[in-house]
This record gives C-alpha cells, sequence and structure tokens, in this order.
C-alpha cells in the first residue's frame, strides 16, 4: 500500500524531472502529462525550478510545485480508494451472498423437514400422535433456536426428548392404568438401562450434533468472513502510505 500511493507520484515525476534537470529543457513534457492526467496545465511552471521545498517530488531542478504535489496526491489517493472499495466490495458482496443463501437454505430445509414428519406420522398413527404432536414440535424448535442463537445443547435438547417420549408412550401404553407424576419421573430415570428406543437415541444424537455444529459453524463463518471484509473496507492507510 505504501509503494501504492507514493510511487505513483514519484515514477511519473522523477523521470521527467531527471531530464528537465540534465538536459535543462522546458517542462513542456511535465505539461503534457500532468493535463493527461485532467489537470490544469498552468499549474506546470514554464521553466524547471527548485524543489527544496517539496515533500514528494524532487528536492533538486524540478518541474513540480507544492500544488501539483497536492493535486496529484489527492488523485492517487482517489484512484485508490475507488480500486480498493471495488476490489473489497465485491468480496463483500460474495460474502453477502452466500450467507444468506445458505442460510435460507437451511431454514427451509428444516420447514420441510418438520412438515414431513408431521405428515408422515399423522397418517401412520393418526389422533395417538396428534395429541402428542407438541413433544416433535418441540424438538423441532430446539433444533431451529440452536440454528439461529446456539444457545442449545443439543445433546441436552435430544436426551430430554426421548426421556419425556418414553413417559408419554408408557402412560399411553398402559392408559388402563393412572400414575402420579412421581412414579413418571422414576420411569423416565430407568431409561438408560431399559433402552426402549435401543441405540436410536444416541445413534440419532451423533447424527444431529455432527450435521447441525457444523452447519452452523460454516454459516458462522460465512458471516464473520463478511464482516471482516467489512471492516477492511473502513481501515484507511496510514499517514506515511499516503505522503
Amino acid at each position: 500500500m505504501r509503494w501504492t500511493i507514493s510511487s505513483s507520484i514519484n515514477i511519473a515525476l522523477l523521470l521527467l524531472e531527471m531530464t528537465v534537470a540534465k538536459s535543462s529543457l522546458p517542462c513542456s513534457n511535465v505539461k503534457f502529462a500532468y493535463k493527461g492526467k485532467g489537470f490544469d496545465d498552468d499549474d506546470v511552471p514554464s521553466a524547471a525550478i527548485s524543489g527544496e521545498h517539496l515533500r514528494i517530488c524532487e528536492r533538486g531542478l524540478t518541474c513540480c510545485t507544492e500544488e501539483m504535489e497536492h493535486k496529484l496526491s489527492t488523485h492517487s489517493r482517489a484512484e485508490f480508494d475507488k480500486l480498493l472499495h471495488t476490489t473489497i466490495g465485491e468480496l463483500k458482496d460474495i460474502f453477502e451472498t452466500h450467507t444468506h443463501r445458505f442460510d435460507e437454505f437451511f431454514r427451509e430445509l428444516l420447514k420441510v423437514s418438520r412438515k414431513g414428519f408431521h405428515d408422515m406420522f399423522v397418517r401412520t398413527y393418526g389422533q395417538l400422535y396428534e395429541q402428542n404432536s407438541y413433544l416433535f414440535s418441540s424438538m423441532f424448535d430446539d433444533l431451529e433456536k440452536y440454528y439461529i442463537t446456539g444457545g442449545v445443547d443439543l445433546e441436552d435438547a435430544m436426551d430430554d426428548f426421548f426421556h419425556r417420549l418414553y413417559g408419554k408412550m408408557f402412560q399411553v401404553l398402559n392408559s388402563q392404568h393412572r400414575f402420579d407424576n412421581r412414579y413418571l419421573e422414576c420411569v423416565s430415570e430407568q431409561m438408560s438401562e431399559l433402552k426402549p428406543f435401543g441405540d436410536v437415541p444416541n445413534k440419532l444424537i451423533i447424527d444431529i450434533k455432527r450435521s447441525f455444529v457444523a452447519t452452523r459453524t460454516f454459516v458462522q463463518a460465512l458471516s464473520v468472513g463478511k464482516d471482516v471484509v467489512k471492516s477492511i473496507m473502513e481501515v484507511g492507510p496510514t499517514p506515511e502510505c499516503s505522503r
């Protein structure tokens, strides 16, 4: 970056200044180059002058003035900023687009999965499922909340789901009996030993954690990347670099 701004002025002017100093020619070549940048060639002296007071141009005999230095420096800075913002802006747009598309895709996937699960269980278990569908809705709510905020322990949430499901199934399958809450809690506590669902809970918990943790990490990385690029756009060059 240090090279980009100061050297863009120095290279063009230094070569011209050296030519002027060595051959004592008028500043016509500099006028032509200066005007080509869109500036008024009246800013250029007709003959070489001392550059002892200059900060960027050569300090010997030169066709450069303080006003020219200022205009060229401002012009170079504007071109640099434009190029920087254009290049980084394109990168920021890429991050924003991919973040939005992936987030939209995954939310829709959750929505479709929830509906598909509900429809399948309604067809399979009918009213028995519909009376207890809140258990499954709560599970999907936890999954969605984890994806959005990360404020859910997936393992605890899924473990709680299977314990509540087991307790509800126990009541349904033994509907001829009445059980108090203490008894049902005791039944739920024995689930790990009884394993009414076999290894399904453990396998499902592992698969869900692997999928959702990776998914959330990916979308968060895209979002962080977008923020980093945006921050870079707001960082200007140092005074030394702008010289």
